[in-house]
């Protein structure tokens, strides 16, 4: 409705913000009308940039962090990296590490046809401070949200993709197939 009554102003700013909305949402359309720059950190090892998706994270997944039955999430913590999509290096995070990785950290668009009068940018929680949420913790809460989707609760985790990712890096044909 808003956007409909700035129509008369030649020069209006329009600012959308939100977490990711279902595929054909207006916030989901308004995001992939634009250049679509997503924010991306840079590889302390190599210097590529990295989008960071979910599956850069990486975490064992054997008995070195299970527990009888159930995971030993402290284990998941201490052990979850980042690793470079580019040199396979597998990062710890630290304020050492998050800092190098946004000191060249940048945007980068990613749709080559946007609307010229559109930009549009999008971040996730793998890009936070290790003080403010590390990827050990997200791991954890994947772990916990995936434990509920196997027994039919599927609301962890869309929350954890919509809220924690902003809908990146996971495909919903995956998650509901």
């Amino acid at each position: 409705q808003s956007r409909l009554r700035t129509t008369q102003f030649w020069n209006r700013r329009i600012f959308n913000g939100s977490t990711a909305g279902d595929a054909g949402s207006e916030i989901d359309q308004a995001f992939e009308a634009g250049d679509k720059r997503e924010w991306h950190l840079d590889c302390p090892s190599c210097g590529a940039l990295n989008l960071p998706a979910w599956e850069r994270i990486v975490w064992p997944k054997d008995e070195s962090v299970k527990r009888g039955d159930g995971w030993d999430f402290g284990a998941v913590k201490r052990a979850t990296r980042f690793e470079c999509a580019h040199c396979k290096v597998q990062h710890a995070h630290t304020d050492t590490v998050h800092k190098a990785m946004l000191a060249g950290a940048k945007y980068v668009a990613t749709n080559s046809n946007p609307d010229p009068m559109t930009v549009s940018f999008r971040w996730n929680a793998l890009t936070l401070s290790p003080s403010v949420l590390s990827w050990g913790d997200l791991a954890v809460e994947w772990i916990k949200a995936t434990t509920e989707f196997d027994k039919g609760n599927e609301v962890p985790r869309r929350e954890f993709i919509t809220k924690r990712l902003a809908g990146l890096g996971i495909d919903w044909g995956d998650v509901y197939g």
